[in-house]
């Protein structure tokens, strides 16, 4: 590698002082290294950067992300996997395949949905994005249990 500089990344110091001077702009101390610590929420580093704040209309709802429920819910329906009772399975293997499709389901309540099932006929263990919502219920297809994806309204 070369120790010679670009001319397109070196400043002679005579041309930033003119530019200074033309523009009436104040000197910010330059430092050689940025602070690592020194980061805005938009990303930038070094000095003179200085933190932005977001601004967020007060009448807006918002939950505790910062997000409006009701843009979220436009751009996002929510979905729902409706799990329907059938004769063949077992509690067991119900209660199995809802913890492995339902991200961070305890058995305590796998087993409540379970029995949901037997004593009304269906349960539903998941309501979300529709994506989410076709994975959740794809996994629980995997042992012959008839599943449904509808629009939660």
């Amino acid at each position: 590698m070369s120790d010679v500089t670009p001319k397109s990344l070196s400043t002679p110091l005579k041309t930033i002082a003119s530019r200074e001077a033309a523009t009436g702009a104040t000197p910010v101390p330059n430092s050689s290294v940025a602070d690592p610590d020194d980061r805005t929420r938009s990303g930038r580093t070094g000095a003179g950067t200085s933190p932005s704040s977001p601004t967020a209309d007060p009448s807006t709802p918002t939950d505790d992300q910062g997000f409006d429920p009701d843009i979220l819910r436009r751009l996002l329906p929510p979905y729902k996997v409706v799990v329907v009772n059938n004769d063949h399975n077992t509690f067991d293997e119900v209660i199995t395949i809802l913890m492995r499709a339902v991200a961070g389901m305890s058995r305590a309540t796998a087993e409540a949905h379970a029995n949901e099932i037997h004593q009304t006929g269906s349960t539903v263990p998941y309501v979300g994005p529709l994506e989410r919502a076709e994975a959740v219920a794809s996994v629980i297809r995997t042992i012959g249990i008839l599943v449904r994806v509808e629009p939660d309204a």
